[in-house]
Parts: C-alpha cells; structure tokens; sequence
C-alpha cells in the first residue's frame, strides 16, 4: 500500500491553516486555554507539582502534561483524576478537556547542577628548615645555585602532598 503525491504543490500556507481540520476560531480558543493554563499552572496543581509537570499542548480534548521521566510518570499518574476536576474548576472553557496524557519530556525541565565545592585557594607552604635542608642536598649533588631554591621548594611540595 503506498502513497500518493500530490500533483500540485498549494499556492498559499494560509489555505493549508484555514483550510485544514481546525477552524482559526477553534485555534484560538486552544491557545487562550493553553496560555491561562501556563499562567495559572502553579496554582492548578501546586507548587512543587508544577516543578516536575508542565501543560505541553492541547490536542482536541486532551491535554498533554509534559513529566521529566518515566519514574515521576508513574508516580503522578494516580492523581490524573484530582488533577482533571482541578482543571474543570478553573471554568466551563475547559468542560471539553476529558483526557489528560503524560508524556516524558526531559527537556523541558532544566537540569539542576550541583555546585562544585570550593577549594581552598591557598597552596601549602613547606617549612623553611626543609628546604633549606634540600638546598644544601642539591647544591652538593651539583645542581647550580640559581635552580637549587625552586627545586627544593617544588620536591618539598611533593612531599607533603605525599604525606
């Protein structure tokens, strides 16, 4: 079974909207739905559902609640009747909505990051007795007077990092 192509390709996108399934009338009145429920959201269903569910759409009478995964899916689907006797309360406009559909939708929902500790900026200093000490032992071993400092302070480092 295939399909057909058009012949014709349409002149104009507006006879595609105005000629299509949904009346601009019926467009706009989903829309005004949509946005009161954006608006109102927080208050349908309670603040810390609206952090873990959004309204995505309204498709003819059912209203598509986008969740972040499947496991807040499960857990939010029992209280889908409360939810829906929540919305009819909101006003007759929404007596049309029968059927509300979760759907999983990770990017709607931002990402929380943790923050990264602080680290302490300071660098731990090695006792003076020390290098010295490591000074004098590299100097011996013929290193030049001018590098023996930053070795002995950088192989002291080492060491009490190591400890």
């Amino acid at each position: 079974m295939g399909f057909k192509r058009r012949k014709s390709r349409p002149t104009q996108v507006g006879r595609i909207i105005n000629g299509g399934a949904i009346s601009s009338k019926a467009r706009t009145n989903q829309t005004k739905k949509y946005i009161y429920l954006l608006f109102h959201w927080k208050e349908i269903v309670g603040k810390r559902n609206s952090k873990i569910m959004a309204p995505l759409a309204i498709q003819k009478n059912s209203l598509v609640i986008a969740v972040p995964n499947s496991m807040v899916k499960h857990t939010v689907f029992p209280t889908l009747p409360l939810l829906l006797k929540k919305i009819h309360d909101q006003g007759t406009q929404f007596d049309d909505i029968t059927f509300l559909r979760l759907q999983v939708q990770s990017a709607v929902f931002p990402k929380k990051r943790k923050p990264r500790a602080e680290q302490d900026k300071t660098l731990p200093e090695p006792s003076e007795d020390d290098v010295q000490a490591k000074i004098a032992e590299l100097i011996e071993e013929g290193v030049s007077e001018e590098l023996a400092p930053h070795l002995a302070r950088l192989f002291c480092l080492t060491k009490t990092k190591e400890k």
